[in-house]
């Protein structure tokens, strides 16, 4: 499940004009690597998305529409029987887009902080005429947008978004030397002037030509765990990496492991065969390993 990836983007325009579905193919064959297996358009209004699907998972990456809310999903949901039970019992087997679209009608925006997982999203709420953008917390499922005074343009990269001739391409040359000199990777700046990345955990609204953002989860380092004694601390450290494990093991089918035969690798192996013993004994499991000429053959 960590290695589902697709392509999103699209455009909104302000005034409410319908898209031009050329601009959003320009877009599309841009990032057409990050999903070759199937591809989809969708415009309604002033709004237009595509997605580019690559099948590894196909459930979990599949784009959902009801009517009032069309989505776009980048990543994957590791909490949905949780989450599917905190939404008033939606069946467990729904697919991650449907769950969020039907999470966003029960509770708006602030569902976004329930989700687990590595997503960027974007949603069309056709009832309010309203886009919202979101990013998860730690930022692993990339997100781009550029913004003028007629549309919002937005995608999983930045060159989909600077394929459009509309868009300048300009480098920002603060952005470059602050990067030359001490390697700072901004959260949301970006080396072309326009172009921001939506930082994790964070989530952009459109509404009416009106732009807002806002952060839906951050770390709190003022937070602290108090346990009695070294053996509960490692209990429950146990408990949160066999939880981590278990919520991304796909639910069905069969699973593979990329093994360096480090410790993090084979911490991650082990806790996958006692969820096998205990609970999936169904569960597939094949361990893959890079081979190199420069290292130890690790098989």
């Amino acid at each position: 499940a960590g290695g589902v990836m697709s392509g999103i983007g699209g455009i909104l325009n302000f005034n409410g004009a319908p898209v031009a579905e050329a601009d959003l193919l320009t877009m599309q064959r841009t990032l057409l690597h990050r999903g070759p297996d199937r591809q989809k358009l969708w415009s309604h209004g002033g709004a237009g998305f595509f997605h580019n699907q690559l099948e590894i998972e196909p459930e979990v990456a599949q784009p959902w529409s009801d009517g009032p809310v069309t989505l776009a999903l980048d990543g994957r949901v590791d909490n949905i029987p949780k989450l599917s039970r905190r939404l008033g019992g939606l069946a467990e087997d729904c697919s991650a887009p449907e769950l969020i679209a039907r999470g966003y009608r029960a509770k708006g925006q602030r569902m976004l902080p329930l989700l687990l997982g590595d997503f960027a999203l974007a949603l069309w709420d056709q009832g309010s005429e309203k886009l919202v953008l979101a990013r998860d917390a730690i930022g692993v499922k990339p997100l781009f947008y550029y913004a003028d005074e007629k549309r919002l343009i937005f995608a999983s990269e930045a060159k989909a978004i600077l394929a459009l001739e509309a868009v300048p391409c300009e480098p920002d040359e603060a952005r470059w030397r602050e990067f030359e000199r001490f390697r700072f990777r901004s959260a949301e700046r970006t080396f072309f002037i326009g172009i921001k990345r939506l930082a994790p955990g964070q989530w952009l609204s459109v509404q009416g030509g009106n732009i807002e953002k806002g952060i839906f989860w951050q770390p709190n380092p003022q937070r602290k765990i108090v346990l009695p004694s070294r053996e509960a601390y490692r209990k429950k450290f146990r408990e949160l990496f066999v939880e981590a494990v278990r919520c991304r093991l796909p639910r069905q089918g069969p699973a593979a492991l990329r093994l360096s035969g480090g410790l993090d690798s084979s911490a991650i192996a082990g806790a996958c065969g006692l969820l096998k013993r205990q609970e999936r004994p169904e569960l597939s499991l094949t361990a893959i390993s890079i081979l190199s000429d420069l290292g130890p053959d690790e098989r």
